[in-house]
């Protein structure tokens, strides 16, 4: 075993210096250093002590975390959180929209990249939205329904319309008498529906029947009209019969919202066709859920049960290759339930030779389309004196029925009252667009309400063009 040699002069001298530096350095900074480590034996002419690389990486490391301590952390694009929401809405409801839908409303909602000229609700996306959101009708919303509507307003790509649509059916229309079911109903359909069938269902939802809105009204068996409309659209097929035609779906649902929106743009037509096309208006403008169950039944069985408890029949040879309209073509089929022992068209509800009504004829429809009888009244005072002593009543069930002649034709009306020496009437006016004020022809008279089809014709007119009143025996 060798012995350790010992120290020389010159180490020992090295080993006090640095206990001397080590001494001094911790009386000037207040604390104590630890003694350096004991000197290993010398086993070589190396005697410097140094600290090994990786306790330096072990130090620079320490020091870039307690500098990146320091700094806020800069979230990534996809990390980022929206933290500025000043949308008023309840917890529940922000949760259920998504962070980009959240984004955008709230920058409609302020109005960070819109012109602060524009403080109309009519033209100010931002007025809009916050009109609608403040709403009593709205705040009144399911929270699954509000998220609906809040979700295609952020989502469509010009969300000042989409905002006007939803703001006449939430706060302009009967929605809100209507049950929850069927405010459920209704937005999800305007949520499935393209924009110009979104502006049909509101105008649909704004219509009024004297004092209650389309929405509640019910057909014979008392089903909601909300309920029927929802089932025609969500059919999974129509008829056979009718696909093989070339009817589709989609179409008949365009035709079925147009009409029942706008009632007055079907077209009248003359002869037969004008007289069926006056009932199916009769029907679309004062008994919507009828005129909806026509539509659900024609199109799954190529039939219709009729308050007489007859069924009226679709005739796929004749009545389809006539008519390019689905339910003309089957109103049709009343001559044939009148009168079952003939075969009637549309041309017999006219006098042979002639261009008059038979209202004999259109007595026996009228009767299998209301389940009443219809009293005929062709004495002109005597029919002049049952339309004075009638109230004024829009949209009454079953409506009364007058025929006006011009140049030896008749037309077919329907009789809403009297008022100042005048008559008010209506009838379908196709694509005229006369405003209030305006004379219509055949007979002369002056428009009331475009939308309606409702004109008033003077007195002295009505007097002259009479020929007949059918009102329902009641």
């Amino acid at each position: 075993m060798s012995k350790k040699r010992p120290l020389s002069q010159r180490e020992v001298g090295t080993l006090e210096i640095r206990e001397k530096k080590n001494k001094n350095a911790a009386s000037e900074h207040g604390r104590h250093f630890p003694s350096p480590p004991p000197v290993p034996p010398v086993d070589s002419e190396t005697t410097e002590i140094t600290s090994t690389g990786h306790e330096e990486s072990k130090e620079i490391s320490s020091k870039k975390k307690s500098h990146s301590a320091n700094k806020p952390v800069i979230p990534s694009s996809a990390e980022r959180v929206l933290v500025d929401i000043k949308l008023p809405l309840k917890d529940d409801t922000l949760a259920s929209l998504s962070k980009t839908e959240k984004q955008t409303l709230n920058t409609i909602f302020t109005g960070v990249n819109e012109s602060r000229k524009l403080e109309d609700a009519t033209n100010s996306p931002r007025r809009a939205l916050q009109r609608l959101i403040y709403a009593k009708e709205f705040i009144n919303l399911d929270t699954a329904l509000k998220t609906v509507l809040l979700r295609l307003i952020a989502k469509s790509s010009q969300p000042l319309e989409e905002l006007r649509q939803i703001h006449k059916l939430i706060c302009q229309s009967g929605l809100h008498e209507t049950s929850a079911s069927q405010q459920k109903a209704t937005l999800e359909m305007f949520e499935i529906f393209s924009p110009p069938r979104r502006k049909l269902l509101v105008e649909i939802s704004q219509r009024r029947l004297g004092h209650r809105s389309l929405l509640v009204d019910t057909d014979f068996r008392n089903v909601p009209f909300v309920s029927s409309l929802d089932e025609f659209i969500k059919k999974d097929e129509i008829s056979a019969t009718l696909t093989h035609k070339g009817f589709l779906h989609k179409d008949l649902i365009g035709q079925v919202l147009q009409k029942i929106a706008r009632p007055a743009s079907i077209i009248r037509g003359t002869g037969g066709t004008s007289v069926l096309n006056t009932i199916e208006f009769a029907l679309c403008s004062d008994a919507p859920a009828e005129m909806l169950r026509y539509w659900n039944e024609i199109t799954s069985t190529t039939t219709i049960d009729l308050p007489s408890q007859h069924q009226l029949r679709l005739h796929e040879q004749r009545s389809l290759a006539d008519h390019p309209s689905l339910m003309q073509a089957a109103l049709e089929g009343l001559l044939d339930i009148s009168f079952p022992r003939g075969t009637l068209g549309q041309d017999d509800l006219i006098m042979p030779g002639s261009h008059s009504i038979d209202v004999d004829v259109l007595a026996k429809v009228l009767c299998e389309v209301y389940g009443l009888e219809f009293r005929i009244i062709t004495s002109t005072a005597k029919a002049i004196g049952f339309l004075k002593s009638k109230s004024t009543e829009h949209f009454r069930i079953p409506p009364i029925f007058l025929a006006l002649a011009s140049e030896d034709i008749e037309y077919l009306f329907l009789f809403d009252g009297y008022s100042e020496e005048c008559a008010f009437v209506r009838a379908p006016h196709g694509s005229s667009l006369k405003q209030p004020k305006e004379q219509r022809k055949k007979p002369p008279r002056i428009v009331v309400n475009s939308n309606m089809g409702q004109d008033k014709i003077e007195d002295s007119v009505l007097c002259e063009c009479i020929r007949f009143v059918l009102a329902p025996k009641t």
